[in-house]
């Protein structure tokens, strides 16, 4: 047997080194009977398409961000709510507890199963020339300045409160949109800052923590229905033992991802002065 499986990141990104590890585990439990066969940097088509061909039964596996499973099923959508999680432990343990299981229990009317969370970590800013023209009292620092962000109402009306312009540009799309000017700003974690070089095209970062960024380990339902319960027995096992090595991946990243950042000198860190100014600004968007 062998699977399909959808990511949009690079090959040297946490996801891809969760999937391998995966791939590796089913490899293990299955007596090599399972194979999996990885389609990084959206190889298949984009998180959109692809998710329609899993729904198919055409792709049989894939990590999707919960931003954008989140237009297949709006309850994912609160995930993209602003400041609801403490820390890295908080999300992992509501994610892998009641409320994660109630947010994707649902997923098996649209043709998906899904079996985890993982992700990409906490949500920091970057942007072109911004913040320098500022003082940290200034209350509303992004006023007028366009911001990449995914498709999601959510985030497009966090921007708005605080009077930003926000853009959605394909992922795939969006080094080249900013090397361009086409947006001065964009939110993405560590991790996808450094593996995607966008510290190269933009000269400020705010380590704003202020969302997290996680992905659905989803399966084609259709597809799904014929395994036998060990096939689904050893699928589950697998997802759970890469789960928890991609998390790990990326905290053992981000450290050095930064310090990664920080030698380009052609990027500056901003003052965490503007953070509680942010907070304010997106909090009143969603509350």
């Amino acid at each position: 047997m062998r699977i399909r499986f959808h990511h949009d990141m690079s090959s040297t990104s946490p996801v891809h080194y969760g999937v391998e590890k995966f791939k590796e585990k089913l490899d293990e439990l299955s007596n090599h009977k399972i194979q999996v066969n990885i389609y990084p940097n959206n190889v298949l088509g984009d998180d959109i398409y692809s998710t329609e061909l899993l729904q198919l039964g055409v792709i049989h596996a894939a990590v999707i961000p919960t931003s954008k499973l989140a237009n297949f099923h709006p309850p994912l959508k609160k995930l993209d709510y602003p400041f609801i999680f403490k820390d890295k432990l908080d999300a992992y343990q509501k994610l892998d507890g009641e409320m994660g299981n109630k947010l994707i229990q649902d997923l098996n009317k649209k043709g998906m199963i899904g079996l985890g969370f993982w992700e990409a970590g906490f949500k920091q800013i970057t942007c072109n020339n911004v913040f320098q023209r500022l003082t940290p009292d200034n209350p509303y620092p992004l006023n007028g300045i366009s911001v990449r962000i995914m498709s999601s109402p959510i985030l497009f009306s966090q921007y708005k409160a605080a009077k930003a312009l926000p853009l959605v540009i394909p992922f795939s799309e969006l080094y080249v949109a900013l090397e361009h000017g086409i947006v001065k700003c964009q939110e993405n974690p560590i991790t996808t800052i450094a593996t995607t070089k966008i510290y190269e095209v933009q000269n400020e970062l705010l380590l704003s923590n202020h969302a997290y960024l996680g992905y659905v380990f989803i399966v084609s339902k259709s597809w799904y229905d014929t395994l036998s319960l060990e096939d689904k027995l050893q699928l589950r096992k697998a997802e759970q033992y890469a789960r928890n090595l991609q998390r790990q991946q990326v905290s053992n990243l981000e450290e050095s991802y930064l310090k990664e950042i920080l030698t380009n000198k052609h990027i500056r860190v901003v003052s965490p002065d503007y953070i509680s100014t942010l907070r304010k600004n997106f909090l009143l968007s969603t509350y």
